[in-house]
């Protein structure tokens, strides 16, 4: 059986009064659709849902009905989705390249009555395949473009993306740094401390307790937004970023920047030769020691509720390992809890769920919580997997429409910050994606 979802949709009240635009004649038009379906498709084919979007524009898919749309989905509440014409669903072809993608995912039917597409029948799903193949070229051509764009300005010494402690944006000088001066000192400081530590840890807790902070900046919208305490990673992310010696990272090579250089090359290279090249537990001949972490992803801290993430230190007695808070031990001591033998905990652990084997109804009992549980964590994974799609189409679009002001000569100072700002978010957005992925 067909579970028919009817997606409608206006953009404005006068949408309304034109023929075949007011949302009552797109439902009855669909109805109609689906009727001469049940009856010539030896199929039964059932309307199961409406969704009628009033005054909503269709250039993004933050719209109230089309959110329970994907929602159904993926429920399989719906098997069929039916829409009058491709742009009440969407006006964006990427918006829609996601969309179908998620249709593919969950096996359900797409019918646009205007572009005579129907994925039920070889030659519609050809029609559709050809339209996504034209979209899925023009996605790689932006990100093609985008890239040559990013190699060109590395090359020209212009910085390529995002805020960077030390420096701002010159105003007089497009895509050039200027140093902070307080913010240069704060780099310094980690620098210079960093080689007396030999430690992050231990340089992030310094630094904080100094009272320095990581950037602060004001959004667009004029919201401040200040700087946060520094962790260990952000320590890392400082001491290995060369623009302090004035230079442009670009995919591995380095070019001169535009920039002034805020650390002495005495100083960066002393540090670069003290950084960690391998991981701990790591033989001098390459191959990795392999730790079996049997509650790893699983604890939590009982004092701050935080994540515990897993860690070994080579002592007197030999390789110790542990379990750590992640909101202690990254430098911020936003928790007081100590570090955890891995061993100990997990005996008392596994000894526990010995003696929960000693009772057969209350395995099955957590048997049955377990799956609903894991059901709950696919649907929240499903999610948000969608809505990262979504998020990486929109900022795809608007760094398509930027490249475009730029190659006609249109580019203003705020069109090049938004474009960093833009690919900073992307760069997000992938590595959200990318754990996403490894979760599934």
């Amino acid at each position: 059986m067909k579970q028919c979802g009817l997606y409608v949709r206006v953009s404005t009240n006068l949408q309304a009064m034109v023929k075949d635009g007011s949302l009552d004649t797109q439902v009855d038009t669909l109805k109609k659709f689906v009727e001469f379906k049940k009856a010539t498709s030896g199929e039964p084919w059932e309307v199961a849902e409406i969704y009628r979007e009033e005054g909503k524009s269709g250039k993004n898919t933050d719209r109230p009905e089309y959110q329970r749309m994907l929602a159904d989905i993926r429920s399989g509440h719906i098997t069929a989705l039916l829409c009058v014409k491709i742009d009440r669903v969407s006006r964006s072809l990427m918006d829609f390249y996601h969309l179908h993608e998620l249709l593919e995912r969950h096996d359900v039917t797409f019918i646009s009555l205007h572009e005579n597409w129907d994925t039920s029948s070889p030659m519609g799903r050809f029609g559709l395949k050809l339209t996504l193949a034209v979209a899925e070229l023009e996605r790689e051509q932006t990100a093609e473009r985008l890239r040559e764009k990013m190699a060109w300005r590395a090359r020209e010494g212009l910085w390529n993306g995002g805020r960077v402690l030390g420096y701002d944006l010159d105003p007089n000088e497009k895509g050039v740094l200027r140093p902070n001066e307080a913010e240069g000192e704060i780099v310094r400081f980690l620098f210079t401390r960093y080689l007396e530590t030999q430690s992050m840890y231990e340089t992030a807790r310094l630094a904080n307790a100094e009272g320095y902070r990581g950037k602060s900046f004001q959004s667009r919208r004029g919201i401040l937004h200040e700087g946060k305490p520094f962790t260990k990673t952000d320590v890392n992310r400082v001491l290995r970023n060369p623009v302090y010696i004035g230079k442009i990272r670009q995919k591995g090579r380095l070019f001169p920047g535009r920039h002034e250089a805020i650390v002495p090359m005495e100083l960066w290279n002393t540090v670069q030769g003290r950084l960690p090249k391998g991981r701990v537990g790591q033989r001098k001949h390459g191959r990795k020691r392999t730790f079996v972490y049997k509650l790893k992803g699983l604890l939590r801290c009982g004092h701050c509720g935080g994540f515990m993430t897993t860690g070994a230190g080579t002592g007197r007695n030999g390789i110790h390992r542990y379990y750590k808070c992640t909101r202690r031990w990254d430098g911020s001591d936003r928790c007081a809890t100590r570090m955890l033998p891995a061993k100990a905990i997990e005996d008392v652990v596994l000894d526990r769920i010995k003696e929960l084997t000693r009772t057969p109804d209350l395995v099955r009992e957590i048997l049955a919580a377990s799956n609903t549980d894991a059901s709950e964590a696919r649907r929240r994974l499903e999610h948000d997997r969608e809505e990262t799609l979504q998020q990486l189409s929109l900022v795809d679009d608007r760094l398509r429409r930027l490249l475009d002001f730029i190659g006609e000569g249109r580019a203003t100072e705020t069109v090049r910050e938004e474009l960093m700002s833009l690919e900073d978010r992307k760069r997000h957005l992938k590595e959200r994606q990318g754990e996403l992925a490894s979760r599934a």
